[in-house]
């Protein structure tokens, strides 16, 4: 076999299976961000649930006062995340998420 041939072959294999390589090394990376990413967006919106019903504790609490009261609920990081929940969690969850959101 002429040793252009064995060059051509083995340029050609060792080309090939870099290129399957570099493939299955971009999906572990766009994997691992996907995840990353979702638990970022999950432990914001666990945030902003969780401070909003810790004011609705202490709204309860403190509505008999007479006096005017202003509570601040965190809305803008929910209003932010709220397309992506739709992506990561269960629809019936995102459902009962934006029906407080607009409560």
């Amino acid at each position: 076999m002429p040793e252009w041939l064995i060059s051509l072959l083995s340029t050609l294999l060792g080309s090939g299976l870099g290129f399957l390589g570099a493939i299955k090394i971009d999906r572990i990376i766009t994997n691992t961000k996907g995840i990353e990413e979702r638990r970022s967006i999950l432990g914001l919106t666990l945030g902003a649930l969780k401070h909003n019903k810790e004011l609705l504790v202490q709204m309860k609490n403190e509505i008999t006062i007479p006096a005017i009261q202003f509570y601040s609920f965190d809305l803008p990081i929910l209003e932010a995340v709220s397309s992506r929940l739709y992506d990561i969690l269960n629809p019936e969850i995102c459902r009962r998420i934006d029906y407080l959101r607009y409560e």
